[in-house]
């Protein structure tokens, strides 16, 4: 679900109607969705993930004299996870510097829920850092991360 008027979005699981993140937004540098004055566009697009073939909710959002910002929820049927990236598209007539990306800015991942038991998450640069798996909800990561929740007892390899 997106609300336009407050440039927000939560994912709810369809089955239950459990929600999964609420009041996130995109933020790029000083940018973000839920700024006043910005409007959104929105619009469905076919994508493949995996070898399967899904959907991608497109939003787009715009503000005069800003750069746009894009954000992708891809979903894929009868999969239990969603494919989310974000994006700034330059509308002026100088390069911008990008060092900071947030899809999941104010937002809430399963709020109110004890998520340590289990939790593991991967944690790493890519390009050839060290890349680990912590048990601890610290990101030192520039650039990939993976959540997930399983069995403590269960090793991962």
């Amino acid at each position: 679900m997106v609300t336009p008027a407050q440039g927000v979005y939560e994912i709810i699981r369809t089955r239950d109607q459990k929600k999964i993140i609420t009041g996130a937004c995109l933020r790029i540098e000083k940018d973000s969705t839920n700024e006043p004055l910005r409007k959104a566009k929105y619009n469905l697009s076919d994508f493949v993930h995996g070898g399967e073939t899904g959907k991608y909710l497109v939003i787009n959002s715009s503000k005069v004299g800003r750069p746009g910002l894009g954000l992708r929820f891809g979903l894929l049927p009868g999969k239990d996870y969603v494919v989310i990236d974000g994006g700034i598209m330059n509308r002026g007539n100088s390069a911008l510097q990008v060092k900071e990306v947030s899809i999941f800015t104010n937002g809430q991942l399963h709020g109110g829920k004890n998520l340590s038991p289990g939790f593991r998450m991967l944690d790493g640069n890519g390009g050839g850092e060290d890349t680990r798996v912590t048990e601890k909800p610290v990101l030192d990561c520039r650039n990939n991360f993976l959540l997930t929740w399983g069995k403590p007892e269960r090793t991962v390899r």
